[in-house]
């Protein structure tokens, strides 16, 4: 899977969880259990968000990399 389909991914589950914390607020849960399913329901955005932190740092690496060597060569060229 490339970096781009797991953005996309990664996208789709941000959305999902946000819908279903909106649909947990407007539902008639016991405050108690609202809660509970809050808190799993940002837990799992909080890991969601890091993966693509992940992913994002890692295409950040690749691209310094390659500026690097571009301009190592450029400035061998000289």
């Amino acid at each position: 899977m490339s970096s781009i389909d797991s953005l996309r991914g990664i996208e789709q589950a941000v959305v999902n969880l946000q819908q279903q914390i909106d649909d947990l607020a407007q539902s008639d849960l016991d405050p108690t259990q609202k809660m509970m399913k809050m808190q799993n329901l940002y837990l799992q955005m909080q890991q969601v968000m890091q993966m693509e932190q992940q992913i994002y740092q890692a295409i950040s690496t690749i691209m310094k990399a390659r500026h690097d060597s571009a301009t190592t060569a450029i400035r061998n060229i000289r």
